[in-house]
């Protein structure tokens, strides 16, 4: 059941963020590169560096100046990058005269999204998800490095 609710949770907000870092903007680069970088490092580093920036008293916290509403640890995570660059390359795949196209047919954005995004990344999707559901199932390490034993 886990996993099922996680990876479904990571695939809604691993879209998202797609449709987001698809979008021109200053400093896409960066975001882009951040999102990848919990992918390539070992879970229990990323926990671990994640429990530090994101933990109570740790760096995002710092940064905001104060908590966010009760959040510990777990209140900033969530895990959807990996399913976001597979759908950030899906995306990048789709001709922009198809959505020319729709919008001179006076498509709306939901009708764009529904009729040509969904079904134009839906293989990329399915991959992306195969392999979350894949790797979300032996998944120990990264709450046990976060959170630790028996809590």
């Amino acid at each position: 059941m886990i996993t099922i609710m996680s990876v479904h949770l990571q695939t809604v907000l691993g879209v998202a963020m797609a449709l987001i870092m698809a979008k021109a903007f200053r400093g896409r680069g960066v975001v882009r590169g951040g999102s990848l970088l919990p992918w390539a490092i070992r879970t229990i580093v990323s926990a671990l560096m994640w429990k530090l920036i994101l933990d109570s008293s740790g760096v995002m916290n710092r940064i905001l100046g104060r908590e966010i509403s009760g959040c510990r640890t777990a209140g900033h995570l969530s895990g959807p990058s990996f399913i976001g660059l597979l759908t950030l390359a899906g995306l990048q795949t789709i001709p922009a005269e198809v959505y020319e196209a729709a919008k001179v047919n006076s498509a709306s954005t939901w009708q764009q999204f529904q009729r040509i995004t969904l079904p134009m990344v839906k293989p990329t999707l399915v991959v992306a998800v195969l392999f979350r559901t894949l790797d979300t199932l032996p998944m120990f390490d990264l709450p046990y490095g976060m959170i630790g034993a028996g809590k």
